[in-house]
């Protein structure tokens, strides 16, 4: 019997997290993708803004009235994602879609914090709709399977957490590391700052560079430190410096954290690793050399890879993924996938080799 096909409709369409998306939803097979907003540009063509749709999506953006009524296109999906920028989620369509009882997906920031009370200081905005905040399930497969499974709402990670948190996750669930004390270095390609355009992200200024920003202060350090804390089951604290570097895509997270105890050996952590991936279909866990960027662009992987430092008691943890897709648009399919009953492989990279390696052991 043939899985039945569900209308997919994409908010914020012209974004370079939605290009990925679409890249990888008109390869579903049981995917109709039924509407694609772009308020910004709306009746432009698509292939404007993604010329690799050519010859696979002739047609313009949708429109959304001026009153942001979205009846139009809720008649028409079955799930609706939502790549539009921060704040834009709170500002009254969650109230229509949570109505109309539509399964969402949220690429943005503005449903990922369980306190209402952060938002002011990392966004610069009050919620909205704090109460709606403990409805939106955090869609980190890795960590949170079951629950975006059931969920009706999913709130798709940022590309730093994703790796500071799948990297920090096994360590932390049996207390091989402190829960203070950690630092999380990151760098991603430009990217990550999204398409509007910017100064400081010119090629003049940004290639053959790298810049530091928003250290001890970036949106998602809150974040990495709720998902950290829910997992090691005590509060967590930890020093996050992200950076920007002259390259398109990928993030890589070194992430230093002191040790609970002395005489830990890299094949005791290796073989925590494995045991608690090793039926993850999308992390790669190395003990031969640390992964690097160009590992996994163009993937849905994270690769973990691992220095143990005796002299100082330090576990450093090296995790790197490609921002856009399993930082972005590629977790965003993986919990589609979840939600509606496919596997969770379908149409993300690697998918024939990741299925039969999934059937065989």
């Amino acid at each position: 019997m043939n899985n039945p096909i569900t209308r997919v409709g994409i908010l914020g369409a012209a974004s370079y997290a939605a290009g990925e998306l679409m890249k990888l939803l008109y390869n579903h097979p049981n995917v109709e993708i039924t509407v694609l907003v772009s308020e910004t540009f709306k009746d432009e063509e698509v292939l404007k803004h993604h010329a690799f749709l050519r010859d696979v999506c002739g047609r313009e953006f949708d429109h959304i009235p001026e009153d942001l009524c979205l009846d139009g296109v809720m008649d028409r999906c079955d799930v609706i994602f939502m790549s539009k920028p921060h704040k834009k989620f709170a500002n009254g369509y969650m109230k229509q879609l949570r109505s109309a009882d539509k399964k969402v997906i949220d690429l943005s920031g503005d449903y990922r914090l369980k306190n209402a009370d952060l938002y002011p200081e990392y966004y610069d905005f009050s919620h909205e709709d704090p109460e709606l905040l403990q409805k939106f399930v955090y869609g980190l497969p890795e960590i949170r399977r079951e629950e975006i499974a059931d969920a009706q709402f999913v709130a798709n990670p940022g590309c730093y957490p994703t790796s500071a948190v799948l990297g920090l996750a096994p360590a932390l669930e049996v207390g091989l590391v402190k829960n203070e004390g950690i630092v999380i270095d990151s760098i991603s390609g430009a990217s990550g700052a999204g398409k509007s355009p910017r100064a400081d992200l010119m090629v003049i200024d940004l290639g053959d560079n790298i810049r530091t920003y928003g250290t001890g202060t970036h949106q998602h350090t809150p974040e990495i430190e709720q998902e950290l804390s829910s997992i090691s089951g005590s509060t967590v604290q930890v020093l996050f410096s992200p950076h920007v570097g002259g390259f398109k895509t990928g993030l890589s997270s070194t992430l230093y954290c002191p040790l609970t105890r002395k005489g830990i050996t890299k094949k005791e952590v290796v073989d925590l690793y494995r045991t608690r991936y090793d039926d993850e279909p999308f992390v790669r866990v190395y003990e031969d050399r640390s992964p690097e960027i160009r590992d996994v662009v163009g993937t849905n992987f994270c690769d973990i890879g691992f220095i143990v430092d005796s002299r100082t008691n330090t576990l450093v943890v090296i995790s790197t993924i490609d921002n856009t897709i399993k930082g972005a648009g590629g977790q965003a399919v993986q919990n589609f996938n979840l939600m509606c009953g496919y596997p969770e492989y379908t149409a993300l990279p690697y998918e024939g080799v990741i299925k039969k390696r999934l059937v065989t052991y």
